[in-house]
């Protein structure tokens, strides 16, 4: 009796891969009556862009007050464990055991809900690392936070556009279809049954004009609400991407591309489910009026129809936690698909050029596999209760017809009165099955919420309202630390310089040093963790960001085209550019001469990415991209490294005469000529300062890449 009623854990579904182990600590966390928002957990738990640790998840853990026993054992063992455990799977991921008997393990997986594993499945999967929290001393409740319905506002907002509309045309449609059963009546008891024959042809056209016109109304709102929705979908659309683009990179580097793009999709669904709950309420006021309608004709079986209705109800919501689970996996595994297939089409040639279709072809096949899987166990799971609410729908027309033809043989009712309550209870099927549609949406509403809340809930990159129409140029870095969460690597370790106005700044170490990082941080792009990044004299952090990085050209790394002109393109960022700055730019960047060979010249169409273009033509249209502002600080990262010799000679000719600050980050020694100042950076370090003159001539980090040939 203990076990049957033993409490359940809690799901908490993990928005990506990498917060497993955060969402599996804050399911333990909530069987104990200890309700952890998954952002502050992502935050205790040091997630990063590669997820987390056990040990980061105990120590997580320690300061919401559980004492965790974590140990390494094989399957048996499970059986003597506290539960919930947390156990680690297939070497990359955590999740609770819930309970473990002779068969099996009854699992709580972050990623896809509840599911039973037999303990063949559990000797292959479970790697032997096995953490019990339990409440400690310090151990406190905390209740769980309510949803602030104000986020939401413009989902509500695009919401009633639809929603009043429909409101009306449902209420001019129940109004219309309540003639119907009037009429029935009327020719049944006054017409037909008096043998009134000069009258039935009248009423027939009468109740057909009353089809046609209910017709031809539900077409009417159909299109009408067909405008409004979409217009309605393009401001939450616009709406929702104008927060995204001012949230920090952090939260982008542990998200993928799929994953956000399904929750804009999630989004648009919120606003759906929102204009059914409201119409569902509508529906709810049709019930009790259909039903006084019912009583009215007759008591018993009015109450007897309606007491079918509330058991439908109650049918419906004893599923609904089922539902709710096998919306959440299917809406993960949706994302999950949608990550796979973007990444199986980023890069096609590079994908056939290393024999990697198979593998990608078998990764989304797995995700598009367990999406049809979760979509399937959905769809069975409501099966159930369509089936019964089929039953009670048909036990319902039963007993009408039963008792209702007892009731005319008796003479207590008429066959007319009979006819119009058939089909008075016939027009209350559709608004009891709103109000159950409007059960199931707020059944599902929470885990579509979740996954938007995850964007919703997190606060846009602080920045200040300073924007200057030019800047002098230089730039301090005041013992600047960087790492990407508060347990990942550290980036850059104190980092101190200074650059002054139009001096031209080269930063040198090898891969993973830091050096794009420095660049990003000049930006704004990053955020230091510790220490501050100047530009002029002012903290990065002051600065209007789209005003500072109006007056600074840059070239990162794996720079983005889009699917337009090129003249677009390269005009990008510079939006008062003429046609003249573009071509001068592009002479500049020594690609002009490709632009106009190309078939449409300037307004060539750039497809996939520019994949008509060679890597250095690509490098060169960035590099007049960054041109085109006549920047007054200038950010190259690797800006030259796919050019020939001769071409990057021409192409320095130019950059040497700027009057602007340069940063540059080169390991080729060619491009370190432009440089007057050389940076060497090790492992997040300053190691070496000086002229490529002087490093050369030292023992050390620079001399050890040239001698290399500057590759790193």
């Amino acid at each position: 009796m203990t076990t049957l009623f033993k409490r359940r854990v809690p799901f908490i579904a993990q928005m990506e891969a990498t917060e497993c182990g955060a969402a599996s600590l804050g399911m333990v966390l909530a069987h104990y009556n200890c309700h952890v928002p998954l952002a502050e957990l992502r935050e205790a738990c040091g997630v990063s862009r590669d997820g987390t640790s056990a040990l980061d998840i105990v120590k997580a853990g320690k300061v919401y007050g559980l004492e965790t026993k974590a140990f390494k054992g094989d399957v048996p063992a499970l059986a003597e464990v506290g539960k919930p455990a947390i156990l680690h799977w297939e070497l990359n991921h955590f999740l609770v055991l819930e309970r473990f008997d002779s068969k099996g393990a009854d699992l709580v997986d972050p990623a896809v809900g509840r599911r039973r594993v037999t303990t063949e499945e559990l000797s292959r999967a479970f790697t032997g690392v096995v953490m019990c929290p339990k409440p400690g001393p310090e151990f406190k409740k905390r209740e769980k936070s309510g949803r602030s319905l104000g986020k939401y506002g413009a989902a509500i907002r695009a919401a009633l556009k639809p929603a009043r509309m429909m409101l009306i045309s449902a209420l001019v449609l129940e109004v219309v279809g309540l003639v119907q059963p009037a009429l029935t009546q009327v020719i049944i008891d006054f017409i037909i049954r008096p043998k009134q024959d000069r009258w039935l042809m009248p009423m027939a056209v009468v109740f057909a004009l009353t089809l046609l016109l209910r017709a031809l109304l539900s077409l009417s709102r159909e299109r009408i609400l067909a405008g409004l929705g979409a217009r309605a979908d393009l401001e939450l659309a616009v709406d929702f991407l104008r927060h995204l683009v001012t949230l920090p990179s952090s939260f982008f580097s542990q998200r993928s591309v799929g994953e956000l793009s399904s929750r804009m999709q999630v989004l648009l669904r919120v606003r759906e489910s929102a204009t059914a709950i409201m119409l569902g309420g509508f529906d709810f006021v049709l019930i009790f009026a259909y039903g006084a309608l019912l009583i009215a004709y007759a008591p018993k079986l009015g109450l007897m129809v309606l007491a079918l209705v509330a058991a439908r109800i109650i049918v419906m919501l004893s599923f609904q936690p089922a539902l709710r689970l096998h919306a959440t996996a299917a809406q993960i595994a949706g994302g999950r698909t949608q990550s796979a297939l973007v990444s199986a089409f980023s890069d096609p040639e590079s994908h056939k050029a290393f024999g990697a279709a198979p593998l990608l072809f078998a990764r989304w096949a797995g995700a598009q596999s367990e999406e049809l899987n979760a979509s399937i166990r959905g769809r069975q799971a409501s099966e159930a209760p369509q089936q019964i609410i089929s039953v009670l729908d048909g036990l319902g027309l039963a007993l009408v017809l039963w008792f209702g033809g007892k009731a005319v043989m008796a003479d207590e009712m008429t066959v007319g009165v009979l006819s119009s309550f058939v089909a008075v209870e016939a027009l209350l099927r559709r608004p009891s099955q709103g109000f159950v549609n409007m059960i199931l949406e707020l059944g599902r509403l929470p885990s579509k919420l979740d996954r938007v809340d995850d964007v919703l809930d997190t606060a846009p990159q602080r920045h200040g309202t300073f924007a200057p129409e030019q800047l002098i140029g230089s730039i301090q870095f005041e013992n600047v630390s960087f790492r990407y969460g508060p347990k990942s690597p550290v980036i850059l370790d104190k980092v101190s310089f200074e650059v002054r106005p139009r001096e031209r700044l080269a930063i040198v170490g090898r891969s993973g040093s830091g050096k794009s990082t420095i660049l990003k941080l000049v930006l704004g792009v990053l955020l230091p963790t510790e220490g501050r990044v100047l530009v002029d004299g002012r903290p990065v952090a002051d600065y209007e960001p789209a005003a500072l990085r109006r007056r600074i050209g840059t070239v990162l790394a794996g720079g983005t085209f889009f699917d337009e002109p090129v003249l677009e393109n390269v005009a990008l960022g510079a939006a008062q550019a003429d046609v003249d700055q573009v071509r001068r730019a592009a002479d500049a960047a020594c690609i002009d001469d490709v632009v106009r060979a190309l078939p449409s010249g300037y307004q060539t169409m750039l497809r996939g990415g520019a994949r008509q273009l060679s890597g250095g033509q690509r490098q060169r249209l960035l590099l007049a991209r960054a041109l085109v502002k006549e920047p007054d600080v200038l950010l190259l990262d690797e800006a030259s490294s796919a050019l020939d010799r001769e071409l990057e000679s021409r192409v320095h000719s130019y950059l040497d005469v700027l009057e602007c600050t340069m940063l540059l980050v080169a390991h080729r020694p060619s491009a370190l000529r432009l440089a007057e100042r050389i940076l060497v950076l090790d492992k997040g370090k300053i190691v070496q300062e000086g002229t490529a003159l002087s490093l050369a001539k030292v023992p050390g980090t620079y001399a050890d890449l040239m001698a290399q040939g500057g590759d790193a």
